[in-house]
Formats: structure tokens, sequence, C-alpha cells
């Protein structure tokens, strides 16, 4: 295949290709977005360990060869509830999504307690992501540190003994261009 030619598409001018290659061809040092993906993490009951009846669960310290990327703009958040939580003595379990900054910046405060049942819990969409006037998507986080509160009523959340979530977080890691 020698001497093949490839054409280039450069899509709407100033295009995300046009800048990345002027950036590039000119070595001006710029920020790019990479692609947006869903970062996701399973959670269940055996990860609460505490002789309390909230525990903060860091994502990164139970994942650690999967941790958050840094420098990253948060784009949505939401959590795939698989087994309801129960528990002995146990009368209401919530769930809150947020960082060690604010442990409830995502989601705050959603039951996950039998009869609740399986599905896709979101924020409320128009609002901010905790219902204040904090943090409205995407925002960007240098060293964002993902966090999943639990909190039980009745019992401690040792008692708990059924319960598996999945957390969901569109992240967009932002690169560095040149030096």
């Amino acid at each position: 295949m020698a001497n093949a030619s490839f054409s280039l598409r450069w899509g709407r001018k100033n295009g995300y290709a046009r800048r990345l290659w002027d950036g590039l061809r000119t070595d001006h040092t710029g920020y790019i977005p990479s692609i947006p993906h869903w970062y996701t993490q399973l959670i269940q009951f055996s990860d609460f360990t505490a002789a309390a009846t909230s525990e903060e669960l860091d994502i990164n310290v139970k994942y650690p060869t999967n941790a958050f990327p840094s420098n990253a703009r948060i784009k949505d958040m939401m959590f795939h509830n698989i087994t309801d939580w129960a528990g002995t003595s146990i009368t209401a379990v919530t769930v809150e999504i947020g960082d060690t900054g604010d442990p409830n910046e995502g989601l705050t405060a959603v039951s996950t307690f039998t009869g609740v049942g399986a599905g896709i819990i979101t924020p409320a969409y128009g609002t901010k992501l905790d219902g204040s006037a904090s943090d409205t998507p995407p925002w960007f986080e240098a060293a964002y540190v993902p966090t999943i509160t639990l909190r039980a009523t009745g019992a401690n959340v040792t008692a708990l003994t059924a319960g598996k979530l999945r957390v969901a977080i569109l992240v967009e890691p932002i690169q560095a261009l040149g030096g």
C-alpha cells in the first residue's frame, strides 16, 4: 500500500478534529475532552461493615485498580437497584451518592429498602443533582472521590442480609495537550 492516501473529513468549521489538529500542529498547550463513558461499580450489603447505623464507602478504596479518573467532567449519575436492601430489625435503608467533600451531591436519601424493587434510580432532571443550589451537571472535578453512604433505621448496617446496586457515573476525562 505504498503511497496510499486517505481523505480526512474535518466536519464543521472549528470542530473537535480541527481544534485537535491545530493544537498538535502548532504545539499549543490546551485541553481536549476524551470520550465520555460510564464509570460503574458493584456495591453489596457485605461491603458495609461498620457497627453504626450509617457508613460511607469510598469507591476508590474498594476498587483501587479501577479508581475514578482525575481531571474529569461529571455529566450524570445514577444507580441500578439490583436487589432490595433488607436486614434483621432494619425498617428502612437509604443510599446517597457523592464524594468525600459532599457525600450527597449526586443523590440524596434514596430509599432502597424492601418493596422498592429493581430499577434505575436517577436524580430529578431539571434540578440540581441533589436538589440544592450546588453542582449542576456537567461540572469539572480535579480529584473526585466517589462515595456511597448507606443509612439504616432500626439496626446497624452490619445487620443487613441482602442488598446490591450498581453505581454509574457518566464521566468525561479531560486530557492535557502539549506540555
